[in-house]
């Protein structure tokens, strides 16, 4: 029977330690570079949400400044930028609600008051 010398358990030891060492490093990079990309992804998507919500709060200032321009002027042109300024503000809305249940909520009351103006310009006709 042939038996190993104590430099070759040594080496064989030190291997095995080395290459699970190596193994557990390994998974760590993948686990660091996933949460790497998960914030990638999360900071990008706050980003869009961020700008979402200041062109809808650009857009709303626009939407009232246009239905009481055309209240007190009655010109036409200010029920089409309306119009228009409200078919803007749509796909940012859509954005802010998909976040959560409140913020769905908030843009359902935001689409419900834009509504109420739309028709009361239209009855101003």
């Amino acid at each position: 029977m042939h038996r190993l010398s104590f430099r070759a358990i040594l080496l064989a030891s030190f291997l095995l330690i080395t290459a699970s060492l190596a193994v557990a490093v390994a998974g760590a990079w993948r686990g660091m570079e996933a949460v790497v990309l998960a914030i990638q992804e999360d900071k990008q998507r706050a980003l869009a949400l961020s700008t979402s919500a200041r062109a809808l709060r650009e857009r709303s200032a626009e939407l009232e400044r246009s239905a009481r321009q055309y209240q007190v002027l009655g010109d036409p042109a200010l029920a089409r930028r309306f119009e228009a300024t409200l078919a803007e503000a749509r796909p940012g809305l859509a954005l802010v609600e998909a976040v959560s249940p409140t913020m769905a909520a908030e843009g359902a009351a935001w689409r419900a008051a834009a509504s109420r103006v739309a028709t009361w310009l239209a009855s101003l006709d």
